[in-house]
């Protein structure tokens, strides 16, 4: 129950103990309609992060309230500013990073690549894209490289944007807020510190972003070594059995 520590005290002794172990395992199974179970080796880390434009706090232009529709040929817009600054941080099809320095993936290993052929040949194709109600993996590769990839790459991702009016029907307004919230998906040797650096390096580059505040930053980060699923397996259960 470590993970329970209500008080400072507690937080000490919880991260003393995890400076001891060699990983932490969190438990995660699924199963899907035919049958078919999965059991987790690890996890992509992420840094989840809100990219705000606002006429009033640090760009110095745009309003300071919503006003007008009309106004918008004598007034800047940072909602336009915000959708040309996330246009910046990938291609044009969205599918590839283009954070100058950004920190770059290692290669799959010999051993990973066969975990993730012996998972990919257990499931169905068909009824993945079913369940995640999707036509076509990105670049219509095909489902083992398609499997590769998603073990593989990491990525940047819109969790959600906010700006505006977004009721019923239109309404005739300039915000002079926008807000894009972000999640960054890093994968093993991929450090949190040197993607938020890399993102903050591009501000300084990038017309869009180089007025922006970055309002929240959630980093959560898993590391991983190469492992051979009988050999997990049988550690966890002699865990279990002391």
């Amino acid at each position: 129950r470590l993970t329970e520590a209500r008080d400072q005290f507690e937080r000490r002794f919880v991260e003393a103990a995890l400076k001891k172990t060699v990983g932490v395992f969190m438990p995660a199974a699924s199963q899907d309609p035919s049958g078919v179970v999965t059991v987790s080796l690890g996890a992509k880390g992420v840094v989840e992060l809100e990219l705000v434009a606002s006429g009033g706090e640090k760009w110095g232009h745009g309003p300071s309230k919503d006003v007008h529709s009309s106004l918008k040929a004598m007034v800047d817009s940072p909602a336009w500013r915000l959708v040309k600054a996330l246009n910046t941080l990938v291609s044009d099809d969205g599918n590839t990073i283009l954070i100058d320095n950004y920190p770059q993936p290692r290669p799959l290993s010999a051993a990973e690549k066969a975990m993730i052929a012996t998972a990919a040949a257990a499931k169905s194709e068909e009824q993945a894209k079913k369940q995640m109600g999707v036509q076509h993996w990105i670049d219509d590769l095909p489902w083992l490289q398609a499997n590769e990839r998603l073990e593989s790459q990491p990525t940047v991702n819109i969790e959600g944007l906010v700006g505006g009016y977004t009721g019923v029907g239109g309404k005739t307004v300039l915000p002079h807020r926008a807000v894009a919230k972000i999640d960054m998906r890093l994968v093993p040797e991929m450090k949190m510190a040197d993607a938020v650096a890399a993102l903050k390096a591009k501000g300084m580059v990038s017309p869009y972003l180089k007025a922006f505040v970055v309002a929240r930053l959630n980093p959560l980060r898993f590391t991983r070594k190469a492992a051979d699923f009988d050999e997990t397996f049988a550690e966890l259960i002699a865990a279990y059995d002391a």
